[in-house]
């Protein structure tokens, strides 16, 4: 652990712990991007971190700056400490480009070795750390806020309740700051405090840390409470403990055996991922052989266990990290003292995002022009998730993106497709896209449901006509005779039913052919089949041309007659019939 004592910012002692090596006066910034491999389940074994270097390197050298990713995507890196001098600039990352754009405006003052969060207006907080105050290099309790809209670093009125170096700062439910532990230049501290943003203002807890400690790895879980991870302080230096705060019984307790990190260190960043875990990054470890760790360990909150998760490039001690937009994790500065030159880093890394894991579910709702497919992703950063479906295995059509959260569980999703045709079969797909690349899920079918055709905007060119010598036929010109004009919904087998009234005897509640028996009953009239004509007609529009003949050697007489137009499709499903008139004459 380093930390300073005087305005001629040499390394000094915090409490009794003896000065660390002395610091190469070179040092560049190492920016590192992680991803998390993808998680099958909350109790599976993660897969270990990969790493490529990147292109983009920061402005200035910074050894525990602090970095914070704005409601923009960009993340902020400001302060920290250069060789014999804490720093008072800052910088903006934007993933989209992969590069580092220094900021014209300054914090309010110098610091290194401070604490910041992001607030529920969007506005940065940083709080404490070593630095000047009224010219005098000091353990600082002062506070300030950087505004995105306006790129500018304003101080707060309010200090802390406490001085603190290497505090541990996190945001609660409630949009309050817990802020505690760290060190005060006469040993480390226990406890702890909250920051009013609707007020501005520091109170302090009663509540104490289960560890006096400097520098542990903090993050706010997705239950609200806050893990606490390593640390360091005079009796056991780097520590291999943690700890939980609870916002609602306001109380700090440890977790125990079986809960532990893997190993000791200090100086180390946390991030929640977007998954809800919490990665920590590098660090130093006073009592391995190389006190420098590029090791990298994740904290799983459902079972608030701790598993490694990969090694960095580079060995790193007192680094900054944020979460990327992507799942990215953007993790800047860092120190190796194990190096005899160029200590401190300059350059960056990257590893990829692993793609997500992606199933296709059963379709329901299944009706005879739409259905509900079903699909689930597993992901450690949130997923564009969507569909492809179509009557072949090409599909040919998709449904809208929609952002699916990231989870070491699947995360179900579906979507309504509509304007199908009936009865028939589907083929669809679930598909994922994330920074690791676009995934597919397996092919599934479903066929939709036949129904009865439908009808409509049936019509004739006349109703009245001159016979021809033609049979019927489907035509889209216009016939000798007259021509039925309808539409389908599907294709199916239509037939014209010619008829003509007649008179005829009710017997029974029906109206009967007349014969010699029933010819004093009531008369009635009905309806006297003289032919049918049955052809398949297609969805849409059709066209029939008729001129009085129904086969070759059958035609109609001249006279009046009512056209029954009915179609039956291929599970027997019969329709309305419409009924036109017309009339033949000689």
């Amino acid at each position: 652990m380093r930390a300073r004592n005087d305005s001629t910012g040499k390394d000094a002692t915090i409490g009794t712990k003896p000065p660390r090596r002395r610091r190469a006066i070179q040092r560049s910034a190492l920016i590192t991007v992680l991803s998390v491999a993808v998680l099958g389940s909350a109790a599976a074994s993660a897969q270990a971190l990969t790493f490529s270097k990147l292109a983009g390197e920061m402005t200035v050298e910074r050894w525990y700056p602090i970095a914070d990713t704005l409601q923009n995507g960009k993340v902020l890196i400001a302060g920290g400490g250069a060789e014999a001098a804490t720093l008072k600039n800052a910088e903006l990352f934007d993933p989209a480009s992969g590069q580092f754009e220094a900021l014209s405006a300054q914090p309010t003052t110098d610091r290194e070795q401070a604490g910041s969060i992001l607030l529920p207006d969007g506005k940065a907080l940083v709080v404490g750390g070593f630095g000047h105050k009224e010219g005098k290099a000091t353990y600082l309790d002062t506070a300030e806020t950087f505004d995105p809209a306006t790129s500018t670093f304003t101080a707060l009125a309010a200090s802390m309740t406490h001085p603190r170096v290497g505090p541990v700062v996190a945001l609660l439910p409630s949009g309050k700051v817990l802020i505690g532990g760290g060190a005060d230049g006469a040993g480390w501290v226990t406890s702890a405090e909250l920051f009013d943003p609707a007020s501005g203002k520091f109170e302090a807890l009663a509540a104490k840390l289960v560890v006096a400690e400097f520098s542990g790895a903090t993050a706010t879980l997705p239950n609200g409470n806050v893990l606490i991870a390593g640390g360091y302080n005079g009796t056991e230096e780097s520590l291999d403990k943690a700890e939980l705060f609870d916002p609602i019984a306001g109380t700090f307790s440890a977790l125990g055996a079986g809960h532990l990190p893997v190993e000791a260190r200090n100086e180390a960043p946390a991030v929640r991922l977007a998954d809800g875990n919490v990665l920590v990054v590098g660090g130093e470890n006073e009592h391995a052989a190389k006190e420098t760790l590029s090791s990298v360990e994740r904290f799983t909150w459902e079972s608030s266990t701790f598993e490694a998760a990969g090694e960095l490039l580079q060995p790193r001690d007192g680094a900054a990290a944020a979460l990327l937009p992507d799942g990215r994790v953007l993790v800047a500065g860092g120190y190796d003292g194990e190096l005899k030159s160029s200590k401190y880093f300059k350059t960056a890394e990257v590893s990829a995002v692993t793609p997500a894991t992606l199933a296709t579910g059963t379709a329901t709702a299944i009706s005879s022009a739409g259905a509900t497919l079903a699909g689930s992703a597993t992901s450690e950063a949130a997923v564009s998730a969507y569909f492809q479906y179509g009557t072949t295995p090409s599909y040919g059509s998709q449904t809208t993106k929609q952002s699916v959260a990231a989870s070491t569980r699947a995360v179900p999703f579906g979507a309504g497709v509509a304007s199908l045709a009936p009865g028939t079969t589907y083929h669809y797909r679930a598909v994922g896209e994330n920074a690791g690349g676009v995934v597919y899920g397996a092919d599934q079918t479903f066929r939709t449901a036949t129904v009865a055709p439908t009808l409509t905007s049936v019509s004739q060119s006349h109703a009245r006509w001159r016979e021809g010598s033609k049979l019927a036929k489907l035509s889209r010109r216009a016939p000798v005779g007259t021509t039925f004009t309808f539409s389908l919904d599907q294709a199916a087998s239509v037939t014209l039913t010619f008829s003509q009234p007649a008179i005829g005897r009710r017997v029974k509640g029906k109206c009967v052919a007349r014969t010699h028996g029933n010819r004093r009953k009531p008369k009635c009239r009905r309806a006297v089949t003289k032919g049918t004509l049955t052809f398949s007609a297609h969805a849409g529009v059709n066209h029939v041309s008729f001129a009085g003949r129904i086969s070759a050697s059958r035609r109609l007489r001249p006279g009046s007659y009512t056209v029954a137009i009915g179609a039956t499709n291929a599970a027997k499903q019969r329709s309305t019939a419409k009924l036109l008139s017309f009339k033949i004459v000689s």
